[in-house]
């Protein structure tokens, strides 16, 4: 259906009960997106239950999505004193991770023999004049 982007189901079963030598046929159209054109299913029935109109069904062949509820907690009654005591309980019984001990020591550089108090107090005077 152009812009709207929709299609347009007809079944043409007859769905109007008349009297003899009337014309059975009305137009019974059902308008959809393509995305639920895999989905649908049209059936017509055949007992009116003393209506002029058969109905029609009209389902939707997916089954529900099983939806998985929100984990809540209720923070009301909270002890964050006795997690943080029982979170460091836990933690100081883990092993101590050593063997990467030597591949981050950090290489010491010497200074320079000129490089002295004097010399590091004068910069840290520079630097409080410049800010």
């Amino acid at each position: 259906m152009g812009k709207l982007d929709l299609f347009i189901l007809y079944n043409s079963t007859p769905t109007r009960r008349t009297r003899p030598h009337s014309n059975p046929k009305t137009m019974d159209l059902l308008f959809y997106s393509p995305d639920l054109a895999p989905f649908l299913s049209w059936e017509d029935l055949q007992d009116s239950y003393d209506s002029d109109h058969f109905p029609i069904i009209i389902k939707l062949l997916f089954s529900r999505l099983k939806i998985i509820p929100l984990l809540k907690y209720k923070l009301t009654f909270d002890n964050w004193n006795g997690y943080r005591d029982r979170l460091d309980y836990k933690l100081a019984k883990l092993p101590k991770l050593s063997a990467l001990d030597p591949a981050l020591s950090v290489v010491g550089i010497s200074s320079s023999p000129w490089w002295d108090h004097n010399v590091q107090e004068l910069l840290r005077r520079e630097v409080e004049l410049k800010f």
